[in-house]
C-alpha cells in the first residue's frame, strides 16, 4: 500500500510539470516525512502539517500529542486555535458587506457604530483593515465580560496617532470589524461566520467554541497545559487544515470576494506591517503570495498560498516554538526540488525566562549555546533576541532591554531593526539622545524605515 501511495503521488508530480532526479530526495512524500519528523523529534513541532500542490493533497501528517501530558495522540481532524489567521474572517466579511453596499469603507466608524468617544469620527473603516486606526492596543488580561471591551473603548481618550498616518497591531481593530459586522447585519458574529463561511465552504470542523471531540490542549514545553483563557467574546476560531485549505482555495478563487477586494486586504502600511490578511505579494492587482502566521499562548498556525507554484502549506500546532515559517519554507524548497534545512531550536525561547529574571545570566547563557549547541539553535535569525528585548520592554524593564538589543546591534550589525528596536527601548527610558543615534543608524540601513523617519522627527522637536 505504502509503494503504492508513492507511485500515485509521484504521478501527479510528473503530470503536473514537475521533476524529480533519482537521488534520495526524488521521492516527495518521504522527504517531506522526513522534515516533520525531523522537526518534532528536535521539540519543534507538535501538530498536524497538510501540502496541497494544484489542488491535491500531496502530504498529510499528525504528529505529536493532543496535550501536554502526551497520553493522546493527534488526529487529522484535530482542531486548533488559529489565532490572528482568526481575523482573515472579520476583514473579508467587511469586504464582503462592502460589495453588497452594506457598507463604505470610506466612511468613518461612527457612521455604523453610535456612542463612541470623538476619535469614531476620525476613524475611517478602512483603517480597522491595516491598523493605521492609532487605537491603541487592547488589555485583554482585563476582559472578563464582554461588556469590558465596550469600557475600554469608552476610556480611550486620544489616537496614538492620526489614523492613516501610522501603525499599531491593535486588537480593538478587529473587535471594531466585529461590532461593525453585528450592528450592520443584526445578527451575532459568530452566526455570520458560520452562515457566510463556514456553511458554503464545507468548513465542518471550524467553530468558535473551544470543546468538540477533536480539540486539542495547548502546551509548553515543560508539558505544562495552557490554562484555560476562553475570552467572552467569540472572536478565536478553532480549524483543521483541510477546512483551511478549503478557505484559501475559495478566497484565492473569488468564490468568496472579488480579486479587487482581496487586494484591498493586502494593503499593509509599510512592508514590515501586517495587512489584515498577514503579508502578502501581487501583480497587477493579483494576490501570488498569501502568508499568515497567528498564535493564542502555545497554540501556533500558520497559512501559506504561492500561485506560481499552485501551492498550499498548512502547519497547526499546540506547542508554539514559532518555526512554522521555517518548516514553511523548507517544504518549498522539497517542492521545487531544492537543498532545505530542518528548523533549528529557538534562542528566543531557551534564554527568555532567564532573562527575564536576569538579563546578565541570560546572554551568558545565550553564549554558552552558542558555544555548546551552535547548530541545534538558531543563531542565524536576526529577530530572537529582539523578540526577547520587546518582551522586557513590554514589563517596563527598560535597562535589561537596551542590554539584549546592544547584543543583537553587536551580533548583527547590518540589521536595521536591531538597531530601531535599541531606540525604542532609550525612548521608552527617555535617554532621547541615545535614541536619535540609534534610530539615525538604523536610517542608514534602511532608508524606507518609516518608524525611525517619523520618530527622528518628533525626538528633535522634542529636543
Amino acid at each position: 500500500m505504502i509503494q503504492m501511495k508513492y507511485i500515485f503521488l509521484l504521478m501527479i508530480f510528473i503530470l503536473q510539470g514537475i521533476t524529480f532526479t533519482t537521488n534520495a530526495q526524488s521521492d516527495v512524500y518521504s522527504t517531506l516525512d522526513k522534515l516533520i519528523t525531523q522537526s518534532h523529534q528536535r521539540g519543534l513541532f507538535n501538530g498536524n502539517a497538510s501540502v496541497y500542490y494544484q489542488g491535491n493533497p500531496i502530504f498529510q501528517k499528525s504528529i505529536g500529542y493532543t496535550n501536554g501530558a502526551k497520553n493522546n495522540d493527534l488526529s487529522i481532524n484535530s482542531t486548533f486555535a488559529l489565532g490572528s489567521i482568526s481575523k482573515e474572517f472579520s476583514a473579508v466579511a467587511i469586504m464582503m458587506l462592502y460589495e453588497k453596499g452594506l457598507l463604505d469603507i470610506e466612511e468613518p466608524v461612527s457612521t455604523y457604530i453610535l456612542g463612541l468617544p470623538a476619535w469614531s469620527e476620525k476613524i475611517k473603516v478602512k483603517h480597522l483593515l491595516n491598523y493605521t486606526s492609532g487605537l491603541p492596543r487592547l488589555n485583554f488580561r482585563a476582559i472578563k465580560i464582554a461588556s469590558d471591551f465596550d469600557s475600554q473603548l469608552q476610556q480611550i481618550n486620544a489616537l496614538k496617532f492620526t489614523p492613516g498616518e501610522g501603525y499599531l497591531y491593535s486588537n480593538h481593530n478587529v473587535l471594531l470589524q466585529v461590532k461593525l459586522i453585528e450592528s450592520i447585519t443584526k445578527q451575532s458574529y459568530s452566526t455570520f461566520i458560520e452562515n457566510y463561511f463556514f456553511k458554503p465552504l464545507k468548513m465542518k470542523n471550524s467553530s468558535f467554541y473551544a470543546s468538540n471531540e477533536f480539540t486539542v490542549t495547548a502546551f509548553n514545553n515543560d508539558g505544562v497545559n495552557d490554562p484555560n483563557r476562553a475570552l467572552p467574546i467569540k472572536l478565536m476560531v478553532h480549524s483543521t487544515t483541510q477546512d483551511m485549505h478549503n478557505w484559501l482555495l475559495a478566497l484565492h478563487a473569488g468564490k468568496v470576494i472579488s480579486s479587487t477586494s482581496l487586494a484591498i486586504l493586502f494593503n499593509a502600511f509599510d512592508q514590515s506591517a501586517n495587512a489584515a490578511l498577514g503579508q502578502g505579494e501581487s501583480i497587477k492587482n493579483k494576490i501570488v503570495k498569501h502568508r499568515h502566521q497567528g498564535s493564542h499562548f502555545n497554540f501556533e498556525s500558520q497559512i501559506y498560498y504561492n500561485e506560481r507554484l499552485d501551492l498550499q502549506v498548512i502547519l497547526l500546532t499546540n506547542n508554539k516554538n514559532f518555526k512554522l515559517d521555517k518548516i514553511t519554507k523548507a517544504i518549498e524548497f522539497i517542492i521545487k526540488n531544492k537543498p532545505y534545512n530542518v528548523p533549528r531550536k529557538s534562542i528566543y525561547l531557551a534564554i527568555r525566562k532567564t532573562s527575564y529574571d536576569n538579563v546578565e545570566q541570560g546572554i551568558k547563557l545565550y553564549f554558552q549555546l552558542k558555544h555548546s549547541q551552535k547548530k541545534l539553535y538558531d543563531f542565524d535569525n536576526k529577530n530572537e533576541l529582539i523578540r526577547v528585548g520587546y518582551k522586557l520592554i513590554a514589563q517596563k524593564k527598560y535597562q535589561s532591554a537596551i542590554k539584549i538589543f546592544k547584543l543583537s546591534t553587536t551580533e548583527f550589525p547590518d540589521h536595521a531593526n536591531a538597531f530601531d528596536s535599541l531606540a525604542e527601548a532609550y525612548y521608552a527610558n527617555g535617554n532621547l539622545k541615545a535614541a536619535l543615534a540609534n534610530y539615525q543608524t538604523s536610517i542608514k540601513l534602511d532608508s524606507d524605515n518609516i518608524n525611525a523617519i517619523s520618530k527622528i522627527a518628533k525626538i528633535q522637536t522634542m529636543l
